[in-house]
């Protein structure tokens, strides 16, 4: 798969005060997917080295996209992921300042992710979090140093999370 490039697609955010944490996204789903012929290396050679970047990992489009959106509107490089092998293939090229993985992803799992990652010292350091469904299951199961936060995601939530991990 190749990876994913900013592209000029259609996305309406609406977040209240009132709401807080709440966020209700409609994403232009024809215009959403914008492939790029350049490699992932070329692609972070690009980015601002100001930005602070993010690997998401997460087989759900729509959750993966959505992500992807609200980081780079809150000042993220965002590089997304279609599954684990992707992820991983992605690690080889380049590192980020944090990975958001989902934790039950078919065929590379996000806690086969995360044992790969440090078995092979793919991203010693670079604080990981899983997000997941099964919040109480993972917490307890997952690796010393890993950060879980539930679905349905609270996206204030995340990104005080993110803040306080890689300050800007």
């Amino acid at each position: 798969m190749l990876p994913t490039s900013p592209c000029s697609a259609r996305a309406d955010v609406t977040c209240t005060e009132a709401e807080a944490s709440a966020c209700k996204m409609q994403l232009d789903h024809k215009k959403v997917s914008h492939r790029s012929s350049r490699s992932w290396r070329e692609l972070s050679e690009a980015a601002d080295p100001k930005m602070r970047s993010v690997l998401i990992v997460d087989d759900e489009y729509d959750s993966r996209r959505a992500l992807e959106i609200l980081l780079q509107l809150h000042g993220f490089q965002v590089t997304a992921a279609a599954g684990g092998e992707e992820a991983l293939a992605v690690l080889h090229e380049r590192t980020f300042d944090v990975i958001l993985t989902d934790w039950m992803m078919p065929v590379v799992s996000g806690a086969e992710v995360i044992s790969r990652v440090r078995a092979d010292r793919l991203a010693e350091g670079v604080p990981i979090i899983v997000l997941t469904a099964a919040f109480e299951a993972v917490r307890s199961a997952a690796p010393q140093g890993v950060r879980v936060i539930g679905k349905p995601l609270e996206f204030r939530a995340l990104l005080q999370t993110l803040n306080e991990i890689v300050p800007q």
